[in-house]
């Protein structure tokens, strides 16, 4: 809801913002400022559902690798939260301890034993039992920092050539 919510405000204000820039040229219609403004907010809301769908996935994965017979109501409100946990408190956490520590390979355990347990509080938020979301936790954490780790050698590498 809160996602819906902020992606009409980035519409409306991407709508004014266009129309207004358009408005000095009375060549072009109402047409264009609508397609300029949809594809505009097609693209974060694409990302934002794509990652949904990576972590939904992942809490997918474990739970039928482990047998933990979770509903998938619950699998999609643990991913919700774990989304909203990693666009809101996770970037501010990470300068936090980039900043404490310095080396990147403490920042990497310490970011996972940290999300380890925020997962851990989300999962116990959603009414899992303790082993299934200490199980789920663990799991996506590690899913997690294997994409984060695979995205700076994949940054690493581009910087090289």
């Amino acid at each position: 809801m809160l996602v819906t919510i902020v992606l009409l405000l980035i519409y409306a204000l991407s709508f004014v913002l266009i129309y207004q820039i358009t408005k000095q040229d009375k060549e072009e219609g109402m047409s264009v400022v609508i397609v300029a403004t949809t594809l505009l907010a097609l693209i974060p809301t694409a990302v934002i559902a794509l990652i949904g769908f990576v972590i939904f996935g992942s809490t997918s994965l474990i739970n039928q690798l482990f047998s933990l017979e979770i509903p998938t109501s619950q699998l999609i409100m643990l991913a919700i939260g774990i989304l909203v946990y990693l666009f809101t408190l996770d970037s501010i956490i990470e300068i936090f301890i980039k900043y404490i520590f310095r080396k990147p390979l403490l920042v990497h355990l310490m970011m996972g034993v940290i999300r380890i347990g925020l997962f851990y509080i989300v999962s116990g938020m959603v009414g899992l039992p303790d082993h299934m979301s200490l199980i789920l936790a663990v799991g996506v954490s590690v899913i997690v920092l294997l994409f984060e780790r695979l995205y700076e050698i994949q940054e690493k590498n581009k910087e090289k050539e």
